[in-house]
């Protein structure tokens, strides 16, 4: 489900990104900036620049039967040819009503890493 949230059609699919975030969503991106759930869904579709998100070493801890942490390192690239950014990702997945959703995502900025 987080790798599916790379995906270009999933990005730009409002459905899709209502599906995946739970209601009470928010994020602190890369930059610091908060965002909320209509926040995303609303800019998401919008973004001119469409990235490749290279994404490794998954480390998923199982916080309760309803919920867990996934941290990864990611690496993000415009197709246009912007320089590759780097992060350290950490979402927390909440089960509800029997469907997982995204309910926080963090963006930690980090030194650059050689793709595997």
């Amino acid at each position: 489900m987080e790798i599916s949230l790379h995906q270009a059609s999933v990005r730009n699919d409002p459905e899709q990104l209502n599906r995946l975030l739970h209601k009470d969503f928010h994020e602190i991106g890369r930059s610091g900036a908060f965002y909320s759930k209509a926040d995303t869904v609303e800019s998401l579709p919008r973004q001119r620049s469409r990235v490749d998100i290279l994404a490794r070493n998954f480390k998923l801890t199982v916080i309760s039967k309803d919920a867990c942490l996934l941290v990864y390192e990611a690496s993000q690239s415009s197709r246009d040819g912007a320089p590759r950014q780097y992060a350290r990702r950490s979402s927390i997945w909440k089960l509800e009503a029997g469907i997982w959703q995204m309910l926080f995502h963090q963006g930690t900025p980090t030194r650059p890493f050689d793709p595997d």
